[in-house]
């Protein structure tokens, strides 16, 4: 009753406010109105004010943090979470029912493309019922095939229990979500285009379709390539089955002298000329490469180099005595436990390098030579993504440096 009176109480006094500001100016009262837009002025009830204050409730729900927005509500006279979603332009975005379609399932995005992003959220192992389209989600594309999904009757609901018992469908683990990006200095936020479950045992070929499904999508959508220009690459992170898929829609065509491109890259001797359709890139999260050869550093099985084996153990005395690290510094340094921490794993990197430029290269004794490479090889992958002043030449120069020593060292 509390709390139905106090919604009774704000309503009566917002309408009461309304009243009175329609009242004067139905009177052509230009005082009396002056003086009502006054007072709201004084009180915070601009229209830009009230655009401010639902973009700090927009925010603090995209924190994930409803009951903080529900407090600021009422100690700071906010719009209601309600009201704000109300309000909401932000577009919306609606998950697939099994296997991904080219019509239905990717979303109508009306901005210029450069690049489509790609990667995975975890999810409860759940199912729910989507009114919207009468559908059950929550199950893998991978094998949702295997049961009609829309459409529900009572017998389809059971065949579908029946199936989750045997083990011929599958609840999602994760959903993958692709969004478009533009490149642009100002404009760069990306925009959702397809959510779809799958339960981590998809084939690259399976990837592949999907994936392809979606340039079609755009290159045929009315405010896509049409309008806006083609897609320029496809970021994902280290995952290996999307560097396969990627790999096989990415790497399939030579690029021609004819093209643009190849003015820029072609003169360039031993690089890759592969590229996609429409010279579609492959663009990968480098921090993950980072995090895996930290790792293998700091791995007790150690690296084999040159005959022979690398060791922490080793790398940690080395740091010690050449460059002064402390025991506090080694344990976080190489702590596998935090194998994610990519600051960690730079730092781990740029140690190594650093004692490979501290060591004197002209009397090295024999068990110092493989430290030696391990660290320079660090550096050269590190510095292009670590050195905002390197030029695109150094970069790609020290790039494919790192290149030839991985192929030399480990192949």
């Amino acid at each position: 009753m509390l709390s139905l009176q106090r919604k009774y109480n704000t309503a009566c006094t917002k309408l009461s406010d309304h009243k009175v500001f329609t009242c004067t100016v139905a009177m052509d009262d230009t005082s009396a109105t002056g003086r009502v837009v006054a007072i709201a002025l004084k009180n915070h009830c601009s229209v830009s004010e009230i655009e401010k204050q639902y973009d700090i409730q927009k925010l603090v729900l995209s924190f994930g943090v409803p009951k903080l927005a529900y407090a600021l509500s009422k100690a700071l006279c906010l719009p209601s979470i309600r009201s704000m979603q109300a309000h909401n332009h932000s577009p919306t975005i609606r998950a697939c029912i099994g296997f991904p379609l080219a019509k239905g399932d990717t979303q109508k995005y009306e901005r210029r493309p450069m690049s489509i992003l790609i990667d995975e959220i975890a999810l409860d192992e759940r199912v729910r019922y989507d009114p919207d389209h009468d559908a059950v989600l929550g199950f893998s594309r991978v094998d949702a095939h295997n049961c009609d999904l829309v459409g529900l009757t009572e017998s389809m609901l059971f065949a579908m229990a029946d199936a989750v018992n045997e083990k011929t469908i599958t609840k999602v683990s994760e959903a993958t979500v692709a969004a478009i990006a533009p490149y642009n200095p100002k404009y760069y936020t990306p925009i959702p285009l397809l959510i779809s479950g799958t339960c981590k045992r998809e084939l690259d070929t399976d990837q592949a379709k999907w994936i392809k499904l979606l340039l079609h999508a755009w290159d045929s959508a009315e405010y896509g390539r049409a309008t806006y220009g083609p897609i320029f690459s496809i970021a994902s992170d280290g995952d290996a089955i999307h560097r396969q898929a990627l790999h096989g829609i990415c790497m399939s065509n030579l690029l021609s002298p004819d093209d643009d491109l190849f003015a820029l890259v072609g003169h360039l001797l031993l690089m890759n000329l592969y590229c996609g359709k429409d010279q579609i890139m492959a663009d990968f999260d480098y921090k993950h490469k980072l995090k895996n050869l930290a790792s293998a550093i700091r791995s007790i099985s150690r690296m084999l180099i040159m005959d022979f084996h690398v060791n922490p153990i080793l790398i940690q005395s080395k740091l010690k005595e050449h460059l002064g690290y402390t025991d506090a510094n080694l344990d976080v340094l190489f702590n596998n436990k935090d194998h994610m921490n990519v600051k960690n794993a730079v730092a781990l990197l740029a140690a190594l390098n650093g004692l490979s430029n501290k060591l004197n290269h002209e009397n090295l004794e024999p068990d110092m030579i493989p430290l030696v490479l391990l660290g320079c090889l660090c550096g050269y992958l590190c510095h292009p993504y670590k050195s905002p002043s390197m030029s695109l030449s150094e970069q790609l120069k020290s790039l494919a440096t790192a290149g030839h020593l991985l192929l030399v060292l480990f192949c």
